[in-house]
């Protein structure tokens, strides 16, 4: 099977699925992804134990926009990330706080 990302159709129909009950197994060949593919997603993108399309969706999108995002051209990360740096932070500590703040994922 060849790769390809969930759309918002799939990710309609993945909420769908997964309320009438049916197996994750089942999912993946109505869907025609892998079933990793389906664990990965309701991990991803689920709300307190719950998986919302809509969410799912809006969630994907902001990583997305964040993807190619690079510290070199973004100005206000590069003086967050140097204003940690004289605070002796660690860089693991740094890209949690980035990510916490949704900035850098």
């Amino acid at each position: 099977m060849k790769y390809k990302h969930f759309t918002k159709e799939d990710r309609i129909k993945l909420s769908a699925l997964l309320k009438t009950g049916i197996t994750k197994i089942q999912i993946s060949e109505i869907l025609n992804k892998n079933l990793t593919s389906i664990w990965r997603e309701i991990k991803r993108n689920h709300k307190q134990e719950k998986y919302l399309s809509g969410f799912a969706n809006k969630k994907s999108q902001i990583r997305k926009t964040h993807r190619n995002k690079k510290i070199e051209n973004d100005l206000s990360i590069r003086k967050y990330i140097l204003k940690d740096l004289k605070h002796y932070w660690s860089p693991e500590q740094i890209t949690g706080r980035l990510r916490n703040k949704e900035i850098f994922s």
